[in-house]
């Protein structure tokens, strides 16, 4: 029984949620610098709301999306571990 009663190792999760959640999120792994914080600002504020507009969905996505532009920034070079976790302004999309 996922997320019921018979399951110990994680806590109760409302009937679906595995299914539109797939993976935790995880921000509070990340670190933010200002500027980051206000690319993110500026990306929500410029977001055409229609009616199908989710804006759980569409800060999941950009934080998803964050987080793979800086893997893709960081592949190729030498970094340092707590590099791995500093988004910056350019891994947020346009």
């Amino acid at each position: 029984m996922p997320g019921g009663e018979g399951d110990r190792d994680r806590p109760f999760e409302p009937p679906g949620f595995a299914v539109r959640h797939t993976e935790p999120v995880g921000a509070a792994e990340y670190d933010c610098p200002d500027d980051t914080v206000e690319a993110v600002r500026r990306r929500i504020e410029t977001e055409p709301r229609g009616e199908s507009f989710g804006n759980g969905r569409f800060v999941r996505n950009l934080f998803e999306s964050a987080r793979r532009r800086l893997a893709v920034r960081l592949v190729d070079q030498d970094v340092q571990d707590f590099e791995l976790t500093i988004i910056r302004p350019e891994d947020i999309t346009p």
